[in-house]
């Protein structure tokens, strides 16, 4: 997995990016080895009135498809679990759908091999 990150308004630290690599790690098991996983933290103060805005957003290439999370908090670390987390729950859902799949396939070339 390579994983490109981009900051927009702020500076990307050491600890920051070390934080995101280990929450970017729980996915590797749903994608390959050659996947690109892109990264942009934002730190919006324009229009909000309440502070600062974190946002996070991951772009993961897997296989010729794209993926996308996308989530904002008022601090940077909380902000990448939440993204975390919904990419892990959507490639999850991804994995087992394709299971399912390929084992109602299976179960219906069982089912003629009985018959036959």
């Amino acid at each position: 997995m390579k994983i490109i990150t981009k900051g927009i308004n702020i500076d990307i630290t050491e600890p920051v990016r070390d934080y995101l690599y280990k929450k970017m790690s729980s996915i590797e098991k749903f994608i390959n080895e050659d996947t690109k996983v892109e990264v942009e933290l934002e730190k919006t103060t324009n229009h909000h009135k309440s502070g600062d805005i974190f946002r996070a957003k991951v772009l993961v290439w897997n296989k010729g498809k794209m993926n996308k999370a996308e989530k904002t908090s008022d601090n940077m670390y909380s902000s990448i679990d939440l993204v975390q987390e919904e990419l892990f729950n959507m490639l999850s859902n991804k994995k087992d759908k394709k299971q399912t799949l390929f084992r109602k396939g299976a179960q219906k070339i069982k089912n003629l091999f009985k018959r036959g």
